[in-house]
């Protein structure tokens, strides 16, 4: 079960913070090392064990074990005996998040010093069964019976064909379905719901249609009234009881959600409750230069042990901030602003909204003027002023290389800005980072790796994250049709059935389960190309406009030169195309309407079908 599942029903089971050990003879606090080879170099000359600490900032359950477990003065002990202590950020380290996610936030994970994983804990532990924990590892070391455990990391052989694996992930995300959502807990995700509208639409099928409103219904449940935005998760498939904790990424999720409900049903509520999500994000998580942060804690830094969290939520605005507001994580990282550029993308192509475009923009023209490597590709995270002032549960280690999860996802927000925007800019700088995303191919096997080459890499061989792995293979599918290069829809088909296994989908949770069935639906379907062609600009501009405004899931909108396409006699004109047929050119927008809901129907035998 992935990080979104494990780490969130974890919290969901936890209840109260545990209690701090005495502070009488407290030892020096533990000194936490990066992840890398000096770590374990340590281990093996000091004989010791190493202890991986991974989480996130405004993980609540992470909190509660670094002011609890890790404050506890005979944990501290046990650790600088026994243990090189390792501390990861997984949003600063993407590729050690893919790696450590099925164990959930925080993750807690031991290995040998040769690298083997000999045991992994998931969610928060009390001082005292961390202790036992500690020395039942110890006892076992000097026994020499620690064995080898599962890693969460397949070595994967390649699946068939995209439809077997298209049909293996809607079998599997089938499973964890009910009326109103995915798993055993709610959350806003983005992936399944997707799936969800773009299979119901172009197949016609009226029950995920409306379990992808039921759900767009729910996350409104988990709406914070007073200040916006969606809680992390809720604790019933009802979706009540929320969770008060907050997550861009979710918010975005939240938002796509919204938008999406509006396109389709042209139903003003959604518009009312997308806003409720900007005034969130706008209002508490936009940086000065545009860019948005990454997390905000659930409990306020005044707030008394007799005051919990969600009575804290059920304050208005003075009450709760006579508590103080909780902590934000002012980390700005890439993938996650990506994710929020899709959604505003989405919202803008619902509402028309050009304000709502202009903060798309603006956030990803600041990530692309700051965040540039020389490759084309763009790094997850810069160091700033407002993270300098963070009181983090672990310590910034930026760096400036380059991450799967951040080139795919932004290479994605980049090529939906340029498709509403018809700005070639974008392009360019999508087709920079799908090469640089290139270098991390495997040429041999296929898929991507999560990063570049470690020296870590001798101990832990390096991994091709399934979820990365199909975020990389969407961006390039939809690569290669808006720029008809065949090549990178070879590198797509060749990532999916590298990883996309069906013992590695049984990994997974919906999030990923969502994907790859979205990823392989369409690419089976192919896209629906609307192509505006034309020598009179403002006719151009207007076709094209429109046809960003047409709900259509799998639409891909272009301006081109004659060529592909023959010149208008006069003005301007649209061709709609998809992988059976394309239309006669059309010149009037009401033709676009009639046209594409004709053109972009599955066909009953249309593969993935069943």
């Amino acid at each position: 079960m992935k990080t979104w599942s494990a780490s969130l029903f974890a919290l969901a089971l936890a209840c109260t913070p545990p209690a701090h050990g005495p502070a009488a003879a407290r030892p020096a606090p533990i000194a936490w090392l990066d992840f890398g080879a000096e770590a374990f170099a340590r281990a093996k000359a000091e004989h010791k064990l190493v202890m991986v600490d991974a989480g996130i900032e405004g993980c609540t359950a992470c909190r509660w074990m670094q002011q609890g477990a890790y404050h506890d003065a005979a944990v501290i002990r046990r650790v600088h005996d026994s243990f090189i202590a390792v501390s990861v950020d997984a949003d600063q380290r993407p590729d050690l998040g893919a790696r450590f996610e099925p164990w959930g936030w925080p993750a807690t994970l031991f290995f040998l010093p040769d690298g083997k994983q000999v045991f992994a804990l998931q969610g928060s532990e009390g001082a005292g069964e961390f202790t036992q924990l500690l020395d039942d590892l110890v006892s076992k070391q000097r026994a020499g019976t620690l064995q080898p455990s599962a890693t969460g990391t397949l070595a994967h052989s390649n699946a068939s064909n995209l439809e077997a694996v298209c049909l293996d992930a809607n079998a599997q995300l089938a499973a964890l379905a009910d009326d109103t959502g995915w798993g055993s807990i709610r959350v806003a995700m983005m992936p399944p719901f997707e799936h969800a509208v773009l299979r119901g639409h172009a197949r016609g099928d009226a029950a995920l249609t409306n379990r992808a409103r039921a759900v767009a219904e729910g996350e409104t449940k988990i709406l914070d009234p007073v200040w916006g935005g969606v809680y992390v998760a809720a604790r019933e498939k009802s979706w009540g009881e929320p969770i008060p904790e907050k997550r861009t990424i979710h918010e975005a999720a939240a938002l796509d959600a919204f938008a999406l409900e509006l396109h389709e049903s042209s139903d003003k509520k959604w518009l009312a409750r997308a806003n409720d999500v900007r005034r969130y994000l706008e209002g508490w998580m936009l940086a000065p230069d545009g860019t948005f942060y990454s997390t905000q804690q659930d409990a306020a830094p005044n707030l008394p042990r007799s005051v919990s969290t969600s009575q804290y939520y059920a304050l208005d605005d003075a009450g709760r901030r006579a508590y103080g507001t909780p902590p934000i994580d002012h980390g700005v990282y890439t993938e996650q602003n990506a994710a929020v550029i899709e959604s505003y993308v989405r919202l803008f192509e619902a509402s028309g909204d050009a304000a709502v475009l202009a903060i798309a923009k603006r956030a990803a023209d600041e990530l692309i003027a700051r965040r540039m490597r020389a490759d084309g590709g763009l790094e997850q995270a810069k160091a700033s002023s407002w993270l300098a002032h963070d009181a983090r549960l672990r310590a910034v280690t930026i760096d400036d290389d380059l991450y799967l999860r951040a080139e795919a996802e932004m290479g994605l927000a980049l090529l939906m800005l340029y498709e509403a925007t018809a700005d070639e800019h974008y392009l360019a700088v999508a087709l920079g980072i799908a090469s640089a995303q290139k270098t991390l191919e495997d040429g041999e096997r296929g898929g991507f790796f999560a990063t570049v080459p470690r020296n870590t890499d001798v101990l832990i061989a390096r991994h091709k994250p399934l979820l990365e792995n199909a975020t990389a293979a969407r961006f390039l599918f939809r690569l290669s049709s808006v720029t008809r290069d065949a090549s990178w829809q070879k590198s797509a088909e060749r990532a999916m059935l590298a990883v996309a296994t069906s013992a590695a989908l049984k990994e997974e949770g919906p999030w990923a389960l969502g994907l790859v069935a979205l990823v392989t639906e369409e690419a089976l379907l192919g896209p629906v190309e609307i192509t505006i062609v034309g020598g009179d600009a403002t006719r151009t501009r207007a076709l094209h406009d429109y046809a960003v405004r047409v709900f259509e899931p799998r639409k891909i909108v272009r301006i081109e030169a004659p060529g592909h396409y023959p010149a208008p006699r006069v003005g301007a004109v649209a061709y709609v195309c998809t992988r059976s047929s394309c239309s006669s050119p059309l010149q009037a927008e009401a033709e676009l309407d009639t046209t594409i809901a004709r053109m972009a129907k599955a066909a009953p035998d249309a593969p993935c079908g069943r």
